[in-house]
């Protein structure tokens, strides 16, 4: 469509969030959604849950650029469509 603008696109790389930071956005996020749960102990085990998953995409992706010398991008912005599309299964 546009060859020069994925060309000449920069990706900005902004710092990781750590692993507590991980689990208060998705603990922020999964509060509001109605799982029929009324532990908040359960609410941040998901969170805990999806920080380790998102964690565990990043190594998987070092790895892969490694082993196959392939670049996959995780960012935080993937983080948070993963935690908001989480309560639609």
């Amino acid at each position: 469509m546009y060859p020069a603008l994925v060309n000449c696109t920069t990706i900005i790389f902004f710092s990781e969030w750590s692993h507590e930071a991980l689990i208060d956005v998705a603990h922020h996020f999964l509060i509001k959604f109605n799982f029929g749960l009324e532990n908040n102990h359960t609410n941040r085990t998901l969170a805990n849950l999806c920080a380790m998953i998102h964690i565990s995409s990043k190594n998987l992706a070092i790895r892969m650029k490694d082993e196959l010398r392939r670049d996959v991008y995780i960012t935080p912005t993937n983080y948070l469509e993963f935690v908001r599309n989480y309560h639609k299964y």
